[in-house]
């Protein structure tokens, strides 16, 4: 039996609270984004380009295919 009524907005004790982030990134991880994160929090060059290159090595790796698509 589905539920189709269910209000995922609210906490089941009564309140919630409105998402209000700082930054908010679009879907994906990319140098563009790797570099706008860095810039919103004020990192120094250095971290910046360390997560750079942690990026492309993580670009690098393959893709496992034991998990479920991620294509979407």
């Amino acid at each position: 039996m589905a539920v189709t009524d269910l209000d995922l907005g609210r906490y089941k004790l009564g309140w919630s609270d409105a998402e209000d982030y700082v930054f908010k990134p679009k879907r994906g991880l990319n140098t563009d984004i790797v570099n706008e994160m860095s810039w919103m929090k004020g990192e120094p060059d250095w971290m910046l380009q360390k997560r750079l290159r942690s990026l492309r090595y993580f670009d690098k790796r393959p893709m496992p295919n034991w998990g479920g698509d991620m294509s979407e």
